[in-house]
């Protein structure tokens, strides 16, 4: 089983390293293998150091139907004008965002990484927290196969293609097995598997402590006949279901201010803390994924690297003990 960290991937490492020395230093530090990597812009394969790549996942686009429909309408009702949604996509045209795909597909290609990771939903920005006026996950599913089953004929990538859960109702919630096949039967491709995601899990229902959520998970997993298709296990927990908007939050001026408020908002929901009493392990021992991702929030390297600890050791760490870090120049 290899042990990953997530890292969005732009023109440095993360937000938090200056260069790929730093990020390699910080696997060292914690005897990890590598990263799941997000890119959010178009790379350069040669950039990056392939051999501490062990997975990638792939842009998250909720706001799907509009663009690829390129209705006016929904395009007004969705993004308030045009070049909103142009900008929220980085490309003009449906074909322009299967050729996107496809490159960071070619990023996994080139890196020789197992499996990318995708989350299965479709929601317009009206929709985030009005779960009554969501698209059936039916609709989500013939939707997204549109997008994938053209990405699949091009995509350079043959290794698995992991579909994640979340907690809106019109994705793949993994309320039970028929979830994964209604997403999984759609798509052209023979190498379709489980990106098991607990904070996800986690955060579209009410736990009073971490004993409670990995036992609920490990019933609800073995029962609906799911531990098999897990490939790849995002580990954090999210204690954040409490957060979701009794009412809905009044609308900004612009698309890109509601986005943010929305962002927040959702952060709270779902906030990738670590795991610190030791049950995490009995869920990872049951899994026995071929990947463990280790996706923590990373407010900074200092509390980045106590919620790691946290989480590899299952007990509290102190910030103090992470000054430590400092031998290696990396936390300022």
């Amino acid at each position: 089983m290899k042990q990953l960290l997530n890292l969005s991937l732009g023109d440095t490492p993360g937000h938090l390293f200056q260069h790929w020395k730093q990020a390699r230093e910080w696997l060292n530090f914690f005897n990890l293998d590598g990263y799941e990597v997000a890119p959010y812009q178009t790379l350069h394969t040669q950039a990056q150091p392939m051999d501490i790549i062990g997975g990638v996942h792939l842009s998250f686009f909720p706001f799907l139907e509009a663009f690829w429909r390129q209705s006016p309408k929904l395009i007004s009702q969705h993004f308030g004008h045009e070049r909103h949604m142009l900008d929220y996509f980085n490309c003009q045209t449906p074909d322009q965002l299967v050729d996107y795909y496809c490159k960071q597909l070619d990023l996994a290609q080139a890196a020789g990484v197992s499996y990318v990771v995708f989350h299965p939903v479709v929601l317009s920005p009206l929709q985030l927290f009005d779960t009554s006026q969501q698209p059936t996950p039916l609709q989500s599913a013939n939707l997204l196969a549109e997008l994938l089953n053209q990405v699949f004929v091009k995509m350079s990538f043959n290794g698995y293609f992991l579909l994640e859960n979340l907690w809106w109702p019109s994705g793949m919630c993994l309320n039970n097995r028929q979830d994964y096949e209604l997403f999984r039967q759609q798509l052209n491709y023979d190498k379709v598997g489980i990106c098991f995601d607990s904070g996800h899990f986690m955060a579209g229902r009410n736990f009073s402590d971490e004993k409670q959520a990995i036992a609920t998970m490990l019933t609800h997993l073995k029962q609906h006949d799911l531990i098999d298709e897990i490939h790849t296990l995002h580990l954090n927990a999210s204690f954040g279901s409490h957060h979701w908007p009794k009412v809905l939050p009044v609308a900004a001026e612009n698309f890109w201010g509601q986005l943010q408020n929305d962002i927040e908002i959702i952060s709270h929901i779902d906030p990738h803390q670590a795991f610190t009493s030791g049950e995490q392990w009995r869920l990872v021992e049951a899994v026995e994924p071929n990947c463990l991702v280790h996706e923590l929030q990373q407010q900074s390297l200092l509390h980045w690297g106590a919620a790691i600890s946290q989480q590899l050791t299952g007990r509290q760490e102190s910030l103090t003990n992470m000054h430590n870090c400092q031998n290696l120049k990396i936390v300022a």
